[in-house]
């Protein structure tokens, strides 16, 4: 409350002596932003386990949580959620992988975002808890990533019914996982939806300054947790930096950011160099937003947008995309999979 309190009286007397911070932020939204970032301050050098609960206890109950059959389940000994809608797309999975700086996040803190766009997408969605850092420090969340996308394909979902999503650190993951299995020469994923997504863990793009006092996060806090996630592998290794890697071969990809977050210069970087590897991209840049716009759905029109723009991109590239071989999979439901 008190973090709550400071907020409000910090962002009012500001909006009185210069308006909004940004054009399209109205009071409410650039109070909650200021609430994070205030609270964010005092809390990134605490030990993660600490962050984890305070987190838990912030979680907000999301509407779209009404829509969903949530069913917790082992991806081949990787924790996971299925979140199914009433009548979801036959033979097709949306494999989500959660952000917080590969550090924080679970089924909890991303039930409600996933649960929207699985009923936006009329999807059923498979939402991995990989092992964090960091006491679990790279490759660990790379290894349960490839772990629950193997469960899935030894259960029937065929590849090319599946559509990759993920938001900050979990975009980084699902890049990686696209690599990896490119790198293997296994069959692709349909598609990747990337979420403000972190690709260059050195934090190296001039967006670090420039929208320091848009965004809730900072470029210190941020290579402090890449560190702690990189366990002694260089930050601009492209193991794990995508953007340092080579991009031909990938499937289709959205890649969506803020024009306001620090991530927004690496984000543009990334989408040219995967058009120039001969990869389609198709770019959605969120007017004034900070990370993570779709977190913010109900709160700001283009997190709104953010959110049904993605699951438009999940819902055309897997009903593009006709089941391989549907003998195999008759009566077979997705949700039972792993």
């Amino acid at each position: 409350m008190r973090i709550l309190a400071a907020s409000l009286i910090s962002v009012g007397a500001a909006r009185w002596r210069r308006g909004p911070l940004l054009p399209t932020w109205s009071f409410v939204f650039e109070w909650i932003v200021a609430t994070i970032r205030r609270d964010w301050a005092g809390l990134w050098r605490r030990p993660a386990s600490a962050i984890r609960r305070h987190h838990a206890r912030l979680v907000a109950p999301s509407p779209w949580l009404r829509s969903v059959r949530i069913e917790r389940i082992s991806a081949d000994g990787v924790p996971a959620a299925w979140l199914e809608p009433p009548d979801p797309m036959r033979d097709a999975v949306l494999l989500y992988l959660h952000g917080g700086a590969f550090q924080f996040g679970a089924v909890e803190t991303h039930a409600g975002l996933v649960a929207g766009l699985a009923s936006l997408a009329n999807v059923t969605a498979l939402l991995v808890e990989y092992r964090l850092a960091p006491e679990q420090p790279y490759p660990a969340a790379p290894e349960d990533v490839l772990r629950a996308w193997h469960s899935l394909v030894s259960h029937h979902v065929e590849p090319e019914r599946i559509v990759v999503a993920g938001d900050s650190a979990g975009g980084n993951l699902c890049l990686g996982l696209l690599l990896a299995l490119r790198e293997r020469g296994e069959r692709l994923p349909a598609a990747a939806a990337l979420i403000s997504p972190w690709v260059d863990l050195s934090c190296a793009s001039e967006s670090y300054l420039r929208n320091a006092k848009f965004d809730y996060g900072t470029r210190e806090m941020l290579l402090a947790q890449a560190l702690a996630y990189a366990g002694g592998v260089r930050l601009d290794d492209p193991r794990i930096s995508p953007l340092h890697s080579a991009l031909r071969g990938l499937p289709p990809l959205l890649v969506q950011y803020g024009s306001a977050e620090l991530l927004c210069d690496e984000a543009a970087a990334f989408a040219e160099k995967a058009r120039e590897a001969g990869v389609a991209v198709r770019l959605d840049v969120l007017r004034d937003m900070p990370h993570d716009g779709p977190l913010f759905a109900g709160l700001a029109r283009e997190a709104d947008r953010s959110l049904s723009n993605v699951a438009r991109f999940v819902r055309e590239k897997l009903e593009a995309a006709a089941p391989a071989y549907v003998p195999a999979m008759r009566g077979h439901s997705p949700r039972r999979a792993p």
